[in-house]
């Protein structure tokens, strides 16, 4: 076997070191393989509510922790932006969601630009 052969992904997930912020939890660092930082995502300065803020944080340190750095950066940018921008246009919605546990299936649907057809009651 070559040594690519035996290469595997490393999925731990580095903690953040404490910094300067008062909310350190919605700072996210990933680092290489030597400790080394290599990008940091403060989610507190997003302007979203303090719950769901520390909600994305969590979901993007978990689910991103394997993926490229681009994929980190287009993530954060225009993924997480554009939906905090989205619930903001949403007359209504801005000052109801604090969590995302409050967020619906039809303001999911919404989002993604499904057809509402395709959102049926009950359905996943």
């Amino acid at each position: 076997m070559s040594a690519k052969a035996l290469q595997r992904k490393d999925y731990r997930i580095a903690l953040s070191r404490p910094s300067s912020f008062a909310d350190s939890e919605l700072v996210v660092e990933f680092c290489d393989e030597r400790g080394a930082l290599v990008r940091r995502f403060d989610f507190g300065v997003l302007g979203a509510p303090p719950l769901m803020a520390s909600e994305l944080a969590l979901a993007f340190r978990g689910h991103l922790a394997d993926k490229s750095p681009s994929v980190w950066d287009a993530t954060f940018g225009p993924g997480i932006r554009y939906w905090l921008r989205f619930l903001s246009e949403r007359e209504g919605w801005a000052a109801r969601i604090e969590s995302l546990r409050e967020v619906d299936r039809a303001l999911l649907c919404e989002f993604s630009g499904s057809p509402m057809r395709q959102c049926r009651p009950g359905g996943a």
